[in-house]
């Protein structure tokens, strides 16, 4: 898989603006926006994700190799996130939908479609009729 290119400043930027929309979320009861400006309601949880914000944001404009830093471990973060994530959501769709159905499906199903059930003395079918040399061609 092809490296992304590094641009430190872009990164610093996402990790910050992910914080802070955290944050809003979290506090979205405390928090009034209006024309006149921000208000908060009561006393804010989670404080921690705007310090956060703040020391990576500034770690990131005032130091080019700590913010290369942050920008290494945001990579190496989101390369562990891709390879969790897909295999989490396709296990909860397994379970969610397709698992379901197959049960349904086994329970209110009468017929026999791949020949699970060996009631016979043979799986082999008869073909009943001529081979030409047409019918091996082009097989798929």
């Amino acid at each position: 898989m092809n490296q992304p290119t590094s641009n430190p400043a872009k990164s610093i930027l996402t990790i910050c603006m992910g914080f802070i929309v955290i944050f809003l979320i979290i506090n979205k009861k405390s928090i009034v926006i209006s024309f006149t400006g921000v208000q908060f309601t009561d006393e804010l949880s989670h404080a921690w994700l705007l310090i956060t914000t703040t020391v990576i944001g500034l770690g990131g404009v005032l130091s080019r190799s700590l913010s290369k830093k942050i920008e290494w471990c945001w990579f190496k973060i989101s390369g562990l996130l891709g390879f969790v994530v897909p295999k989490l959501i396709l296990t909860i769709i397994f379970f969610v939908v397709l698992f379901p159905v197959a049960l349904l499906s086994r329970v209110f199903s009468k017929s026999n479609p791949l020949s699970l059930k060996n009631n016979k003395d043979s799986l082999f079918q008869h073909r009943h009729g001529s081979f030409e040399k047409s019918s091996f061609e082009d097989l798929w």
